[in-house]
């Protein structure tokens, strides 16, 4: 039913909120470990 329908896509944005938010601080700490690794180099 639409019940249903709406479950899935409350599912599904929230689990696309988490992929972002997971991949958002998967990026700064690539970031950060990149800046680790100029200033160790320096």
């Amino acid at each position: 039913g639409l019940l249903v329908k709406y479950g899935g896509w409350l599912q599904a944005l929230l689990f696309i909120r988490h992929l972002l938010w997971a991949s958002k601080i998967f990026i700064q700490f690539l970031h950060l470990d990149r800046d680790r690794r100029f200033f160790i180099s320096k």
